[in-house]
Formats: C-alpha cells, structure tokens, sequence
C-alpha cells in the first residue's frame, strides 16, 4: 500500500470508530459475540466459565472485529446494466494503476501543447509533469513525440511575445503519446495559456475536452482500462470540487458509451492526500456511480423504450 492510501486509510478509520458508525459496529460486534457466548454456555457450562476467566480476549475480539466493521473502502466499481463495461473509483496512484500494456492514461493538457517545467508553465507536482520526469529523459524527447502526434492538425498561429509556445490548438485536441516501457497516453487539450504561461479554462470547456477524447480514443481503437485522474479540478483555475469533476467524468463517458464502446473499463483515481484534505467522500461517489451505471446504460442494441406522446 502506497503511502498516500495509507495515510487516507487510518485518516478515515479514525473518523469512522469515532462516529456513529463506529458505535453501531461495537455494539454490533459485541451483540454477536455476546451470542455466541450464551449458546456455548448453555451446551457447556465449563466453556462459558473458561470465557468468563478470559475477559480480556472478549473484549480484544470485539475491538477488533468492530474495526474490521469500521474499514474504509479504498475503491468502489460497478457495470454498466447490459454491457461489459465497468466504472471504478479509486484511492490511489495514476501511474502504478494496472500493467502498461494493458491501460491507457488520460492526461490533461493546454491548447499549445507546452511541456516545460517549472513556473510559469507546467507545475512539477501536476499529473503532466509528473509523467513528463517519469517516462521522458527531457521535455525536448516529449516534445518530439507531441509534434509528431500533431502533424495533420491545423494550428492557430498566435502574435506577440509569450512564455511558452505560439501555436494554438483547438480545445479538446487530443494525441496519442508512447512513452518507454509500452506506456500509453491520449493527452487532451483542455486549458488555453495566456501570454504569461497561466492556464485559464472553464466548465464548457471541460466538457468539450471531455466529448472529444473519447470520440478520439472511439476512433482509434479499444483498451483494456482507461486511467485517469479527476482532470480540471484543480486546472486553469477552475473552482468545480474534485468529487463534481468525478461525477462529469462519468457522466461524460457514459454518454460515449451509449454509441460505442472503446474499453472494458474506465478507473478514475484519485490521491489519499486529496481525498482527506477535501473531504471527498468515496461511499457518496459510490452511490452515484452504482446509480449511473444502472439508470444511465442504454438498452442492449439502443433501440428505444417506450410509447411517443403527442
């Protein structure tokens, strides 16, 4: 278990035994034990007194079995009603998710496609730049790769002095990236870059984005898995919450999925760090997820359902 799962872990133990919850589960636990004591006792009169001469490993058992009650999920999943395609949620690292040749990841990228790091471009510390220090020796190697992947795609060609690049893409533009190892990407172009390197992007935007990488990855091909992050929570100064970000992701990819299938599953991670420091609430997207993947599915072969008033 990587560090940051295991700091969200005890995190959300320690909120779950001190809560409600954490009461129900040790009443729960020694109601159970409590029975079973009973019914040994009456079989056996010298069994109930050994239990009795041993207190302390009732009460042990009981401690133990209520925090077992009490564990936090690090991941929930469900499929889609009638297909086989599945959407999870998980604590966790983006790059260490499943085996390279078996998953693609989504990275978010700006229009202008620029990969320097370091202020006041591409933060180190961002899901881009962080894959840029793994699996590329330096930026100029990405850089090949990225205007490689971008030939046949028209560019706005911008004036005056900038930080970083001065060819525009249109916004959802989305490329395949191969790194060392087998590792593939679609990076998608969701954040414009202002003159001084800040990226600014907005919900429509996002959506856009969204639309157009699994029409792209639609048209390209099918994967085992798709992992992504919660992409534009924290991008171009957008104010949408990580869990909204979650929720639009999913929305997003079902909607590709009524017209196509392109993977067997999407994974949407998300970091233990984040999760307690925002407060994001993983039985809340649960919820959302089993419910989406039940009333969203659209019936096998996507004929209509249903009677046409008026």
């Amino acid at each position: 278990m990587s560090w940051s799962r295991a700091f969200y872990w005890v995190d959300a133990l320690g909120k779950n035994i001190f809560s409600a919850r954490g009461a129900n589960a040790f009443l729960s636990a020694f109601g159970v034990l409590w029975f079973m004591v009973e019914a040994s006792a009456f079989f056996s009169e010298d069994f109930g007194k050994l239990l009795k001469a041993n207190a302390w490993a009732f009460a042990v058992a009981g401690f133990v079995y209520s925090v077992w009650l009490c564990r936090p999920f690090l991941k929930t999943e469900c499929k889609l009603t009638g297909r086989d395609v599945g959407i999870e949620v998980r604590i966790g690292d983006v790059f260490k998710e499943e085996k390279a040749a078996e998953r693609v990841l989504i990275i978010g990228t700006n229009t202008t496609f620029d990969t320097k790091l370091g202020a006041p471009l591409i933060a180190e510390r961002s899901v881009q730049g962080q894959f840029t220090k793994r699996y590329f020796p330096n930026e100029e190697t990405l850089d090949l790769s990225i205007g490689k992947a971008l030939e046949g795609i028209a560019g706005e060609q911008l004036d005056g002095p900038r930080a970083g690049k001065s060819v525009l893409y249109p916004m959802g533009t989305t490329i395949e990236v191969k790194a060392a190892g087998g590792v593939r990407s679609f990076w998608v172009a969701m954040a414009d870059l202002n003159e001084h390197g800040t990226a600014i992007t907005n919900l429509s935007n996002l959506e856009l984005a969204l639309s157009e990488l699994w029409v792209h990855m639609g048209e390209r091909g099918t994967c085992d898995t798709v992992v992504m992050p919660a992409i534009g929570s924290r991008f171009g100064q957008m104010t949408i919450s990580r869990e909204a970000s979650v929720r639009l992701i999913i929305q997003s990819f079902l909607a590709a999925c009524a017209e196509r299938t392109f993977c067997e599953k999407l994974v949407i991670v998300l970091s233990g760090t984040d999760v307690v420091r925002h407060k994001i609430d993983l039985r809340e997207i649960g919820t959302f997820v089993q419910h989406a993947c039940r009333y969203s599915s659209p019936p096998v072969g996507g004929a209509p359902v249903g009677t046409p008033v008026g």
